[in-house]
């Protein structure tokens, strides 16, 4: 007989009263050690918003990458901070005829149409080397509000066999003076080039769209980017 087998008769010979006060001090220990865990969990999560917002308040531009499925190619992108309120910034998203303009890369851009919250857009991108430049016509649904605007597309036609994404526009502080930038996009040229390759020119090309966007930013604010 094991010690444990031994115990269980001399507990159940103990007082009805004793053993009710152990199951309650029992009960108790195992609700602090639960309150404790939901505590560090919620305290982490937590530590981890206010560690991303202090990141983005400083300056930094923060990467995304996310797996797609049947795809070998990720859903990657971008957040980041400009010092102009989201609708000014907006002026700059909405307006794809002028995107050769103002984004990287693209070095010819026309609207073909807009009809309410529906505009379609043609977009010609320079592409690094080995890969061919490419060209889109997209269909984005661009909505916004008092406190939100974006930018959601997807391929029409073009030379990719997926190009879809968007951009959100948010207001970083309570002032609503600065604004929180996020784009996202899962791009996948029609291109014999390995996936690899196309996940490289990815990871290099989006730290230069923050650094355009806050440069053209700065532009509507009449002042020089952080």
């Amino acid at each position: 007989m094991t010690d444990r087998q031994r115990a269980i008769p001399a507990l159940s010979r103990l007082p009805t009263s004793t053993r009710r006060a152990g199951d309650r001090l029992r009960m108790s220990q195992a609700i602090l050690i639960a309150a404790t865990l939901v505590g560090f969990t919620l305290f982490a999560s937590v530590g981890a918003a206010d560690s991303r917002h202090e990141r983005l308040a400083k300056g930094e531009t923060l990467t995304f990458s996310s797996p797609v499925k049947g795809s070998d190619v990720p859903r990657v992108g971008i957040d980041f901070v400009v010092d102009i309120a989201p609708a000014t910034m907006w002026k700059i998203i909405d307006e794809c005829g002028s995107y050769h303009r103002t984004m990287p890369r693209i070095y010819k851009s026309r609207e073909i149409a807009r009809k309410g919250s529906v505009v379609t857009c043609e977009t010609w991108v320079d592409m690094p080397f080995p890969i061919s430049n490419l060209h889109a016509v997209s269909r984005a649904i661009h909505t916004k509000s008092a406190t939100r605007f974006s930018r959601a597309w997807d391929l029409v036609e073009g030379t990719y066999v997926h190009n879809k994404g968007s951009w959100e526009l948010t207001p970083f502080d309570e002032a609503g003076k600065r604004t929180l930038v996020v784009y996202r996009i899962h791009a996948v040229p029609d291109s014999a080039v390995p996936d690899s390759l196309i996940r490289l020119a990815q990871t290099r090309t989006l730290p230069s769209l923050a650094v355009r966007m806050r440069e053209e930013a700065a532009k509507l604010a009449g002042s020089s980017p952080r």
